[in-house]
C-alpha cells in the first residue's frame, strides 16, 4: 500500500540529504587532499583523485537511495553521457591520426633528446 505523499518528511530528508553532501564536498575531500600532500607526498595522486570522484559521486546516489527515478532524471543522465561520446570519440580518432602520421619522427626525436640529456629509463 503506497503511503501518503509528507512534505515535511520530504523536506527533512532533503535537508539531511544536503548537509551530508556539504560535508562530504567540503570536509572529507579536503581531509582527502591534505593527507595526500602531507602523509603521502604527493605520490598516489591516481588514487586520491579516485577517492574525490567517488566522494562526489555519493550524494547524488543518496538522491536516488529511496526512491525510483523519474523519467524526468534518466533522459537528462543518457542526455549528458550520450552527449559526451562523441567528443570522446573525436578526440580519440584525433589523437590517433597524429600518432599515425608523426609517431615515427617523434620516437626519433625523443631518442636524441635521451642522448643530449643522458636519461636512461
Amino acid at each position: 500500500m503506497p503511503t501518503k505523499y509528507d512534505p515535511e518528511r520530504y523536506r527533512l530528508s532533503h535537508k539531511k540529504r544536503t548537509i551530508l553532501s556539504a560535508f562530504i564536498i567540503f570536509i572529507i575531500i579536503s581531509i582527502t587532499i591534505f593527507i595526500g600532500i602531507k602523509y603521502l607526498n604527493d605520490k598516489l595522486y591516481k588514487l586520491i583523485g579516485l577517492l574525490i570522484i567517488l566522494y562526489t559521486m555519493l550524494p547524488f546516489f543518496m538522491g536516488f537511495e529511496k526512491r525510483r527515478p523519474k523519467a524526468r532524471e534518466l533522459v537528462i543522465i543518457a542526455v549528458l553521457y550520450v552527449s559526451v561520446v562523441p567528443y570522446d570519440t573525436v578526440h580519440s580518432l584525433d589523437t590517433a591520426f597524429f600518432m599515425f602520421v608523426f609517431g615515427e619522427k617523434m620516437i626519433s626525436k625523443m631518442e636524441k633528446v635521451k642522448i643530449k640529456y643522458r636519461l636512461y629509463v
